[in-house]
């Protein structure tokens, strides 16, 4: 015996979907701020090292390489 099949098509109504324009630019403005103030917190830190790296060096009297030595030519 061959069964008949009965399909059933239910129907969902769902709104139509809005583009958010406001919420990606200020989440984008956040996420943004949240990448400065990690640089800006690890730009004082690694300075700070730096200042006393050479606060110390300073001390001790040991020469602070101001620049790279590129070898001096002479003619």
């Amino acid at each position: 015996m061959i069964r008949a099949v009965t399909e059933t098509i239910t129907w969902v109504k769902v709104e139509k979907p809005v583009f958010d324009l406001a919420g990606v630019l200020l989440s984008s403005l956040g996420f943004a701020a949240i990448c400065a103030g990690i640089a800006i917190c690890f730009g004082s830190v690694l300075g700070a090292v730096f200042i006393a790296r050479a606060l110390r060096r300073e001390r001790r009297g040991e020469d602070i390489p101001l620049g790279l030595d590129l070898g001096a030519r002479s003619n």
